[in-house]
């Protein structure tokens, strides 16, 4: 409470004047375990990191430590960016129960220290232990695409949608490595299963019609392209791609029409189609023809 508030309150003994202290005077403490770690996790939603430990340390004080009082101290650590302790925290709930939610958070943090093969195996570790979390599966992938091991990463990209496969965004990002991976055919097949499960997605259709001229269907990409443009209009990444999918198939007049449409596209937006259109060896138009 500001302070001249309070004291105005104070002389018209006014309500509320009793509360003139703040609250951070007089520490919350838990009565209970389950009470501190309570208090600890509205204290990581608040970002009060170093509050968070004070309570998590006080809840693993007041009853028998195990492994989710280790996982919240631990997260609290890393969160306020004291890694060594995280770290500490982290092994000591791996002797406990060493699970997929575990070897994730280790992962991630091996990750934040540069130690990338630790990562992986961190990583692979909990795709053994839990095989049917698609989760730990995506996250395999990603890491090991990152790390150019794209065969790999589509193997462990295969095993989250075997896992879920109702859901469209594995068959995106299937679909986005076989393009990566200049597998176009294959990567046809990939976005086609998103766009049956998430039918109005643009973007989807755009990296369609990446893959079908990858793979030589000039017209079908054309129509993908347009379709997408029909569905967002406002998107001017589409009508960019369709200027430049128009000028490569020799409807010169028509692509002109569009990519002056395109003019004012956003630089993001611009390097995100050339940076695929590089896959698919399209030359972006030049500026002074």
């Amino acid at each position: 409470m500001n302070q001249d508030y309070a004291s105005i309150m104070q002389l018209f003994d006014l309500v509320g004047a009793e509360s003139n202290q703040d609250e951070s005077e007089e520490e919350k403490v838990g009565k209970d375990q389950q009470e501190s770690a309570e208090l600890g996790r509205l204290s990581m939603v608040a970002g009060q990191y170093e509050k968070a430990i004070g309570h998590f340390k006080k809840a693993a004080e007041q009853g028998r430590v195990g492994f989710d009082n280790l996982m919240d101290l631990a997260g609290a650590y890393e969160s306020a960016d004291l890694l060594p302790q995280a770290f500490h925290q982290y092994e000591k709930a791996k002797k406990i129960h060493a699970s997929g939610e575990l070897l994730l958070a280790l992962g991630n943090l091996y990750r934040r220290y540069g130690r990338l093969k630790d990562t992986v195996h961190a990583f692979e570790e909990a795709v053994r232990l839990e095989p049917e979390n698609a989760y730990l599966h995506f996250r395999l992938a990603e890491i090991l695409r990152q790390q150019g091991f794209r065969s790999a990463s589509l193997q462990a990209i295969q095993g989250a949608i075997s896992t879920k496969p109702e859901d469209p965004f594995y068959h995106y990002w299937e679909g986005d490595l076989l393009i990566e991976m200049k597998k176009f055919g294959e990567a046809v097949g990939a976005l086609q299963a998103a766009i049956e499960l998430s039918p109005g997605d643009d973007h989807l259709l755009f990296l369609l019609s990446v893959a079908l001229w990858g793979d030589e269907k000039r017209p079908e990409a054309i129509r993908a392209i347009r379709l997408a443009g029909d569905l967002n209009s406002d998107k001017l990444g589409h009508v960019y791609a369709l200027g430049v999918y128009l000028k490569a198939d020799g409807h010169e007049a028509e692509a002109q029409v569009e990519l002056r449409k395109a003019e004012k596209i956003e630089a993001y937006d611009l390097h995100g189609v050339e940076r695929l259109f590089r896959l698919i060896s399209l030359s972006p138009p030049l500026e002074n023809e």
